[in-house]
């Protein structure tokens, strides 16, 4: 369960600084977009233990894919770089 709510927590996280800092997009010759640094707020006072307290988080700038991917094609390329869950296992 925790795993999942880091990888969660992670894909939140990615979505709101593309929110957050969407006007400053530059777009690069690979179809990724620049996601500049800053910081915004996370997490909630009232909410879910695992997000509290409300705390300002800083992330670094990052490059994103500007479209999205299927879960289909994030699992072929998880398999073609050998990337698995389980040992032995296949997405």
């Amino acid at each position: 369960m925790k795993k999942h709510l880091h990888i969660l927590s992670l894909m939140l996280l990615a979505v709101l600084a593309v929110i957050v800092t969407g006007c400053g997009k530059q777009k690069t010759d690979e179809g990724m977009v620049l996601i500049p640094a800053g910081d915004f707020l996370m997490g909630s006072n009232s909410g879910w233990d695992v997000e509290k307290p409300l705390h300002w988080v800083y992330v670094d700038a990052f490059y994103m894919d500007a479209y999205e991917v299927t879960n289909a094609e994030y699992a072929a390329f998880l398999n073609a770089q050998g990337k698995h869950a389980d040992a032995g296992g296949v997405w």
